[in-house]
Formats: structure tokens, sequence, C-alpha cells
């Protein structure tokens, strides 16, 4: 959810930080999805700082740049590797951030993740 009141927000003009969890996605629909729908929400949220994270260079190249759009293309890791960055890292990585939102790609969610997951 929100941190703070989104109109607090909205109203100083700095937007919200929107952290996308495309960790899981590799190909087929996660991939569909994220190359089509993040180029739409950067240009629809314009205001907005979005920062997605991938494992994927096939992805990490596909998706359209944008001025608001940051994609970073994390290590490849194994199975253990992935339960611990959803269930840890995440979590972290947004409040590094200081994100105000954040999304999953994924259907699993961080453990401990704060206000941000809800």
């Amino acid at each position: 959810m929100w941190k703070g009141t989104p109109e607090g927000n909205m109203a100083s003009g700095s937007g919200m930080r929107v952290l996308i969890d495309g960790t899981m996605a590799r190909g087929g629909g996660g991939h569909t999805y994220l190359v089509n729908i993040l180029p739409r929400l950067a240009a629809l949220a314009s205001d907005h700082q979005l920062r997605v994270l991938v494992r994927s260079e096939r992805l990490a190249a596909a998706i359209r740049p944008a001025q608001n759009l940051e994609v970073e293309l994390l290590p490849e890791v194994g199975f253990s590797g992935r339960l611990r960055f959803t269930f840890q890292e995440a979590a972290r990585i947004a409040r590094d951030w200081n994100a105000d939102l954040c999304f999953s790609a994924g259907e699993p969610l961080p453990a401990h993740v704060g206000e941000q997951w809800k």
C-alpha cells in the first residue's frame, strides 16, 4: 500500500517510487506481460519512478526504455537463491530504495515485507 498518504506524495510533485519484482519471469506469459505492461505503465505514470528487477538478459533487453523506468538485471541464482530473494532480499531492496509501492509479477510475496507489499 502507501507509505504516508497518496495525496501527500502526489501533491509534492515527487511522485511515487514503485518497485516491480519480475525476477520469476523467464519467458512465456510473465515475459510477455512485463514487456507489454511496463512501457504503458511508465507512460501513464510519468511522474513516478519505476524500478523493475529481472534475472533474464533477454527480458531486460526486450523492455522498451523510458525516462522513469529503471531495469535492474540481477544475477541468475538457483532454487534456494530464488527463495532467499523472495522471502528476504526483496523486502530489503524495497526498504533501501524507499519504495512507496511494491508489485510482484510472480505469485509469492516476501515474508516480513512491511506495508508496501500489502
